[in-house]
């Protein structure tokens, strides 16, 4: 049997208890699972995303690939690992967040990929996951995570660590203990969420779902994700991103620069840590340190 080294907590009342989950092999395939929720947006909407004019889901991760395509991507590989014929990657919208865009050249068998768009405002994530879980079976699984924030290791073993802690929820902890980063939720506890009003799931229905529910916190001693929730954590992100999987170029360089297609940039300018747009032009010695280019917008030769 292959037992997890990670340690888990359980949720009692409104006080995290230490205890020792029962070990399931990880062998065991996530045959109940039904889809992966990514959810997307905010109540109050931020000027950076505003400023790039396009879903964060819509930013390229690398060349050719958006964090969207790479959600779709790790999507394929755990319905693959699994064996489930298809398996639903929902992404869920507040109702002012841009509609990010789906890739033909993505096209991955095994994923349904649906964008929709909550209809209630201000129903909180706790109102949407009651919501999505009533469409479902109560011994069903879904395998829940903020849209705004890029995988550094793969889905697929995460999503075995997560059911190994045997909880009706399991919350992924960052390295500080925060939990919520990714969960692995039964549905049938999630129909005792209010059905109206606003409902915050980690701050308001997660500790009344804990007094009849078994909830556990996985801790790991890295980061699993880094969340994508201001411009800096963006160009932050693909950097963590591009070290885990040894994609920087020459150590001397230590930088990455990502280029869309129709951006223009002069062979004189210097981009270190930075993301260009479509559309946008870099004159001529510009020198570019973390930085973010909108889409057509105009940078100047020899601006620092």
């Amino acid at each position: 049997m292959n037992k997890s080294s990670v340690q888990s907590e359980e949720w009692v009342g409104s006080r995290p208890r230490w205890s020792r989950p029962r070990i399931v092999s990880g062998s065991e395939p996530l045959t109940s699972l039904r889809a992966v929720v990514l959810l997307s947006g905010s109540v109050c909407p931020l000027p950076w995303r505003t400023a790039i004019g396009r879903s964060v889901l819509d930013l390229p991760l690398e060349p050719g690939l958006s964090l969207l395509g790479h959600w779709v991507k790790q999507v394929q590989s755990l319905a693959e690992a699994i064996g489930l014929p298809e398996l639903a990657l929902r992404v869920v919208l507040c109702r002012a967040a841009p509609i990010p865009t789906a890739h033909p050249a993505w096209n991955c068998p095994r994923v349904r990929l649906r964008i929709e768009r909550d209809t209630v405002s201000y129903r909180g994530t706790g109102g949407i996951l009651r919501d999505l879980a009533g469409t479902y079976a109560p011994q069903d699984h879904l395998l829940v995570a903020s849209a705004a924030q890029v995988l550094l290791e793969d889905l697929e073993p995460l999503a075995r660590e997560l059911v190994r802690t045997d909880g009706d929820i399991a919350l992924l902890a960052d390295p500080h203990g925060v939990p919520g980063n990714l969960m692995l939720i039964r549905c049938g506890p999630l129909g005792q969420v209010q059905p109206v009003g606003f409902v915050d799931f980690k701050e308001q229905a997660l500790p009344e779902l804990a007094k009849h529910h078994r909830i556990r916190v996985l801790h790991r001693p890295q980061p699993a994700v880094a969340p994508v929730l201001t411009s800096a954590d963006y160009l932050a992100a693909i950097r963590q991103y591009r070290q885990r999987h040894e994609l920087l170029p020459d150590p001397a360089e230590r930088g990455f620069r990502i280029v869309e297609p129709t951006a223009q940039i002069d062979g004189q300018a210097l981009l270190h840590d930075s993301v260009v747009l479509l559309g946008a032009r870099v004159g001529a010695g510009a020198v570019l340190i973390r930085s973010i280019v909108c889409e057509n917008a105009k940078v100047a030769a020899g601006l620092v």
